[in-house]
Order: C-alpha cells, then sequence, then structure tokens
C-alpha cells in the first residue's frame, strides 16, 4: 500500500471522489488547446508555405535524385511531425512520469514546450530558404512532441477516475476550440486587414498562433498548481511519481518499486508482457486513427476530382464534421459516464461503420449537402470514440505511468496517421484501376473495413472501466451491513 509523501503538499484544494470540479477541468484542458491551437494553423499554412511560388521554398523544378519532385518533398517534409512523435513522445511521456520539480510532474515539460514552440513559430517567417525554414519546422515538431503527453496527461493527475469520461469530453471541447481558432485566423486576419495578401496573411498568423499559445500557457500557470514533486525546475527520479487524483497528494512508492528504464524493452514489455487489454486497445486506436486519417488525407482530393467542388466548398464540409465533433464533446463524455466506456466506444464505433456505409451511397449522388447531412452524426461518433478512449487508457495504465502509457497510445495514433494514407492510397491504385475518378469512392469501404477491424478488436479489451467512488464503495458497505 502507498503511503502519503509529508515533504511536498497540494497547491489546490481536492476534488470530490464522484463529482467533476468543471472550472479546474477548463482550466486543466487549456494545455492540450495549446497543443492543437498550435498544430492546428501549423497543418493548414505550412504545406500552403512550402508550395508558394511567389518565395519559390519549394520550386516545381526541384527534384531529389531526379525521381521525387516538389509534391513528394513536400510531403515529406509535412510527415516530420508524425514521424518525430512517433520516435519521440513515448520517451518525453515517460520522463513527465519521473519529473522532480517545484513546478509538478507536467508543467516544466508544458512551459518548456510551449515556449519553445512559439519561439519557432516566430522564426518561420524571418527564413526565405528551404533548408532554414526545415531546421526551423524540425525544431518546431520536436518542441511540440515533447509537451504534447504531458499536456494530455495533466487532466488524468487531477481528475478522480470515476468522472473522468466526463472531464475527457470538457477537455476535448476547450482543446478542439483551440484547433478551430488556428483553421479560423486566415479569416480573422483577412477581417482586420482587409485587401492582405494570402501570402502576407500566413506569415503574420505564424507571431500571432505564438502569442496565443503563450497566453494560454500564462493563464494555465496562474490557475493550476501542481503538486510540488522537487525543489528545482527540472530533475527526475529512478521511479514514477504518483499523485492522488482526489486529495492530490504525492505518494512515497511501494517498497517493491524498482527503477524502471524507459527503453525499447520497457514499452515492448508494456505491450506484449501480459497486458493483453492494452496491446488490444492500441491496435484499436491504430484501425480507428488510420480511418481518420484517410479522411484527413484525401477528401479535399475527392471533392475535386469527384464531387467536382473547389476548395473552399471542401473546407466547409470539413468544417460543419469538426463543429459536429466540438458540439458533441461533452454529450460523449456523459455518455462514457452512463453506459461505461467500453459500452460508449461500441457505440461510437458502431455509429461510424453505419454513417460511413451510408456515406458510400451518398457519393454516388455527387451531392455535398447529402454528405454535409451525415458527417454531422459521423462527428459525433467519432468525438465518442476520442472522448472515451483517454479514460480506459489511464485505468489500465500501471499507477503513477499514465504519461508513459499517453506516449504509448501516441506512437500508434501518429503511426495511423504515417502509414494511414499510405494504404488508402495503395487502395486507390490496386482496386481502382481503370476506375478513374470513380476510385475515391472506395474511401469510404476502406474506413467502414477499419472500423471494423476496431470493433472487433474491442472484445479483447478487458477492464477500462471506473473505479467505484469513495462515496459508492460507503453506500455499498452500508447496504452489505445491513444485509448481515
Amino acid at each position: 500500500m502507498r503511503v502519503v509523501q509529508t515533504k511536498y503538499h497540494p497547491r489546490m484544494s481536492p476534488n470530490k471522489p464522484d463529482e467533476l470540479n468543471f472550472k479546474r477541468t477548463i482550466f486543466l484542458s487549456l494545455a492540450f488547446m495549446s497543443v492543437l491551437a498550435g498544430l492546428s494553423y501549423y497543418n493548414l499554412a505550412v504545406p500552403l508555405l512550402l508550395g508558394d511560388l511567389e518565395y519559390g521554398l519549394v520550386p516545381e523544378t526541384l527534384s531529389l535524385f531526379g525521381i521525387f519532385g516538389q509534391q513528394t518533398i513536400i510531403g515529406a517534409i509535412l510527415v516530420i511531425d508524425n514521424i518525430l512523435a512517433l520516435l519521440l513522445q513515448p520517451y518525453f511521456a515517460a520522463m513527465s512520469d519521473r519529473t522532480q520539480s517545484r513546478y509538478g510532474r507536467r508543467m516544466p515539460f508544458i512551459m518548456i514546450g510551449v515556449t519553445s514552440a512559439a519561439f519557432f513559430l516566430l522564426l518561420i517567417p524571418v527564413f526565405k530558404s528551404l533548408m532554414g525554414l526545415f531546421i526551423i519546422l524540425f525544431g518546431f515538431n520536436i518542441a511540440m512532441a515533447f509537451y504534447r503527453s504531458a499536456a494530455l496527461t495533466l487532466l488524468a493527475d487531477y481528475t478522480p477516475d470515476a468522472v473522468r469520461s466526463k472531464g475527457s469530453g470538457v477537455q476535448q471541447l476547450v482543446a478542439n476550440s483551440g484547433a478551430i481558432l488556428g483553421f479560423l485566423l486566415p479569416t480573422f486576419i483577412g477581417l482586420l486587414r482587409p485587401g492582405i495578401s494570402n501570402v502576407e496573411s500566413r506569415y503574420l498568423g505564424f507571431p500571432i498562433i505564438a502569442v496565443v499559445m503563450l497566453l494560454i500557457m500564462g493563464v494555465l500557470f496562474k490557475k493550476i498548481k501542481e503538486t510540488p514533486t522537487g525543489d528545482g525546475f527540472l530533475a527526475f527520479s529512478d521511479t514514477p511519481i504518483a499523485i492522488d487524483p482526489v486529495s492530490f497528494e504525492l505518494e512515497a512508492p511501494d517498497a517493491t518499486d524498482e527503477p524502471k528504464k524507459r527503453d525499447l524493452s520497457y514499452f515492448t514489455n508494456a505491450l506484449f508482457g501480459g497486458n493483453r487489454s492494452m496491446l488490444f486497445l492500441m491496435l484499436y486506436v491504430y484501425f480507428s486513427y488510420t480511418a481518420f486519417a484517410s479522411i484527413e488525407a484525401f477528401f479535399t482530393i475527392f471533392a475535386n476530382n469527384y464531387l467536382g467542388i473547389g476548395d473552399s466548398e471542401a473546407g466547409q464540409l470539413l468544417l460543419i464534421y469538426s463543429v459536429s465533433m466540438i458540439a458533441s464533446a461533452f454529450v460523449s463524455g456523459i455518455i462514457g459516464q452512463k453506459l461505461g466506456r467500453l459500452k460508449a466506444l461500441r457505440f461510437g464505433t458502431t455509429g461510424l461503420m453505419v454513417t460511413m456505409a451510408l456515406l458510400s451511397f451518398a457519393a454516388t449522388l455527387k451531392s455535398p449537402l447529402w454528405i454535409a447531412l451525415l458527417f454531422v452524426p459521423a462527428g459525433f461518433f467519432w468525438m465518442t470514440v476520442i472522448v472515451n478512449i483517454f479514460p480506459v487508457l489511464w485505468q489500465l495504465s500501471p499507477r503513477s505511468d499514465e504519461g508513459a502509457y499517453t506516449g504509448i497510445y501516441y506512437a500508434f495514433n501518429q503511426s495511423a496517421y504515417v502509414f494511414g494514407p499510405v494504404l488508402m492510397g495503395l487502395v486507390f491504385d490496386f482496386f481502382g484501376g481503370g476506375m478513374g475518378n470513380e476510385r475515391y469512392l472506395l474511401m469510404f469501404p476502406f474506413i467502414v473495413f477499419c472500423e471494423l477491424c476496431a470493433f472487433i478488436l474491442l472484445y479483447g479489451i478487458k477492464g477500462g472501466e471506473a473505479h467505484l467512488s469513495e462515496a459508492e464503495i460507503e453506500a455499498l458497505r452500508e447496504k452489505l451491513v445491513e444485509l448481515d
């Protein structure tokens, strides 16, 4: 049994074991909001920046080894963030579990990561050469990988297990509002500075989003006071540090706890060392996000080449999808709270299969209206999946190792983003040969197949549900006494 560590004391009032502190949850969610705000604008502006002919960062005539042209080079640069996240996030996340700092376990990572990412964003407009910009983008993506898992796990540290589904819903609502801010920033700039060119707008957006990220971090630092785990700014213990999510008391390690080396063997053992439920969950994550990554990668191409609509109309359809996700975030958390987390995941996955099957037929009508209507439930079902994955993940994780396992989650998540679009492209080429633009209809059956695989994998997950709260335990104890 763990005992309370008396040297360091909580700096926030404790939680109620079966009640969500909404105000605190909103502030905890700001950490992840800064991540999505930065990445959303990066994903929006950098592809356009690289292909901008005015600055010629990646000229149309540029080739690599005489084989790979402009688009391939741009695509390779853009996949850097996914590859770095795949390789680095598990290690950074595991480090945050062992952080000794007067600011707590996660805050030093957030402070360093946000400040570094904002610095690199400020530098992007300065560089007009491809090599210089490549170095800056590389630095930005390392900074984001450094603190992304810590930003997400901060919620688990200070939210009782019994209400984590509801808390995850609030987190996704707040965090995705940051993503919408990033996507709409060019529109805001255009309203404030009428007549500004697209190129000038993109370059102006980078310092603006950098300032936004720093402001978010400032509010987070003021409102959230993590329990101290050390005396300095950043040091690391040999074993993970546990904090009670109700009392926020720092817990001393068990006598049986041994130092864990966070090398490749640690992560492989986490998946293949007997915890089969975690392995099935990670495979579920991979197939689910492969479906999602396929939509992100190919929907605009599908809209242009098959539906015959432009980028603007395609963007509006995706905005409907995104707004539906955000609007349903809190409801998705309540569904997990009422039905149970695994039932909520089955509900969301089944809904996605049905919706995508309907979309495969609706797309043949070439009517953007039908796609827009079906994107509303698609966004709802997908958010139900996202919101309830994390409480299952944190519950299956060993005590005090939530950060490390969140990093493993991101490794599978980013693997889907790296390989999912490649698999989708192979489907187009292998099964769609000779179909012309009709081959893009294969996108929806491919997504249905991925979701079917995910649904089957859910039955390999045992556990992950919320533990009984102290109030529920006491009520059950009284009932048993009466029966006795």
